[in-house]
């Protein structure tokens, strides 16, 4: 009636270690895959809103595209917005990954916003506004980045 000890404590081995590959197998995807989607899908995507008028009389400004200016590293994935109170456009490096960097104009009324971008591959985002108006932009980071530009018109 008794149990042999050594046949309880004797375990297969086999089933197990085929278990534990494909565990890490997954697990290694979980990780890997996002990364290598976001370098697949690396770019920019970019908005413009505003203020303009005196103070105290400050309306949203209207944008009214002008130009627009783009590295041969990169390409347009949608068009500047013609116009609005809100604008935007998307790039994206081509061949993936490549450094993006360009410009988008607008006027506003009868002053120009010249709205810079620089994502590189290596290095940090960077973001300018320029031309006749004022205003400040925010680089996102990592090479799948939103850049948010607040302009500033008279």
């Amino acid at each position: 009636m008794g149990i042999k000890v050594s046949k309880v404590l004797k375990m297969d081995f086999k089933g197990q270690t085929t278990i534990l590959a494909a565990i890490f197998v997954l697990a290694g995807m979980i990780f890997l895959v996002p990364t290598i989607t976001e370098k697949a899908l690396a770019g920019i995507h970019a908005t413009a809103t505003g203020v303009c008028g005196p103070p105290g009389q400050t309306k949203a400004c209207q944008f009214t595209f002008s130009a627009k200016d783009l590295n041969s590293k990169a390409r347009w994935v949608s068009e500047p917005t013609p116009s609005g109170t809100f604008v935007t456009w998307s790039t994206v490096g081509d061949p993936q990954p490549s450094d993006e960097k360009g410009s988008v104009t607008y006027k506003i009324g009868e002053d120009t916003a010249i709205l810079s971008f620089d994502n590189p591959v290596v290095g940090k985002n960077s973001c300018n506004v320029g031309g006749s108006v004022g205003g400040t932009c925010t680089p996102g980071s990592g090479q799948n980045a939103a850049f948010t530009y607040r302009v500033e018109g008279k």
